[in-house]
């Protein structure tokens, strides 16, 4: 991806054992390849890096048959973990992370061993949303003024990916009687 490459080496030793693996960065500098960075498996066998996707600043690094992919975004020369994902609802996905995919903020993962629609080893492809969209506060709630001690009721309306938490606050400091509410809208 530009001046960037990455090699992946599934059957790299390392101090945690064999085939643990590995994904090696690299930039280039003029005509110059330079190492970034070493990236490792976590435990022997991992097999990491069996599959790999780069765009620009973010990885993504598939150990062979885990049912997660982790994905790296680099900022300046560091690379760190900073998510992973995952099929949902998690289930039988065989495969999941043999092929790999990425371009802006979406990431293709493919299984081409799950049983699609009845059919052995037909495959999926499975779409991630590496930056979803900010939760977004629809409704406010209304200002109510009522008297000491006398129940008061409020209602806030959110859109969001995946479930949200709210905090009541009072000029900027959170209310310890209201603790916050989780929820989906």
């Amino acid at each position: 991806s530009g001046d960037t490459a990455v090699l992946g080496a599934p059957f790299d030793d390392t101090p945690l054992g064999q085939d643990v693996g590995s994904a090696r960065v690299f930039v280039r500098n003029g005509t110059q390849w330079m190492q970034q960075a070493a990236l490792h498996g976590p435990a022997a066998g991992a097999r990491f890096a069996n599959a790999l996707a780069l765009d620009h600043n973010t990885l993504l690094v598939a150990p062979i048959n885990t049912p997660t992919v982790p994905v790296y975004t680099r900022s300046g020369a560091l690379w760190t973990s900073t998510n992973s994902l995952a099929p949902s609802p998690s289930g039988n996905i065989d495969g999941f992370g043999n092929a790999l995919a990425v371009h802006g903020s979406i990431a293709l993962v493919g299984a081409p061993n799950s049983t699609t629609l009845g059919r052995t080893k037909a495959g999926v492809t499975l779409a991630f949303d590496l930056a979803p969209a900010a939760p977004s506060i629809i409704s406010h709630p209304a200002s109510i003024t009522t008297a000491p001690g006398q129940p008061v009721s409020f209602t806030v309306q959110v859109e969001a990916p995946t479930p949200c938490t709210y905090q009541w606050r009072l000029n900027g400091t959170p209310i310890p009687s209201f603790p916050p509410f989780s929820g989906t809208n």
